[in-house]
C-alpha cells in the first residue's frame, strides 16, 4: 500500500503551512508591540486627547483609538456633535493638536456619491 507516503506528504505540508502562520503571528505581534510601546512613550493621553478633540468639536467622544501609522503617532477620536453628525478627528500624540478632522458619513459615500480621504 502506499498509504504512508500520503500521510507523510500531508504532515509536512500541514507544517510547513502552520510554520508560515506563526512566521507571520510574530510579524503581527511585533508591530502590536512597538504600537503599545509608542502609546507608553506618547507625551498627551489619551483622556488629554479626547478632551482635545471635544474641545475643538464642541461634541462628545463616543470612540477613541491610539494609531502609529507611518510613525505619526496619534488618536483617532469619533466625536458626535448636538446635530448629531460624527466627526473623525486625529490628536497628535506629541502636542495634543487635532492634526486632522473629516465628518463621517452614515455609509461608504457622502452626499455627492464621492468616497472622503479615509474611505468613509
Amino acid at each position: 500500500m502506499h498509504k504512508k507516503p500520503i500521510v507523510i506528504a500531508a504532515l509536512v505540508a500541514s507544517t510547513v503551512a502552520s510554520g508560515g502562520y506563526a512566521f507571520a503571528d510574530t510579524d503581527s505581534h511585533a508591530a502590536d508591540h512597538a504600537e503599545m510601546q509608542a502609546a507608553l512613550a506618547a507625551k498627551v493621553s489619551m483622556m488629554q486627547a479626547i478632551q482635545s478633540a471635544e474641545s475643538q468639536s464642541g461634541g462628545r467622544a463616543m470612540e477613541a483609538v491610539f494609531s502609529d501609522e507611518n510613525g505619526n503617532p496619534g488618536y483617532e477620536v469619533s466625536i458626535v456633535t448636538t446635530d448629531g453628525a460624527e466627526h473623525n478627528l486625529v490628536v497628535d500624540a506629541s502636542t495634543g493638536n487635532v492634526a486632522k478632522a473629516t465628518q463621517a458619513a452614515e455609509n461608504e459615500n457622502d452626499d455627492n456619491g464621492t468616497v472622503d480621504e479615509e474611505g468613509e
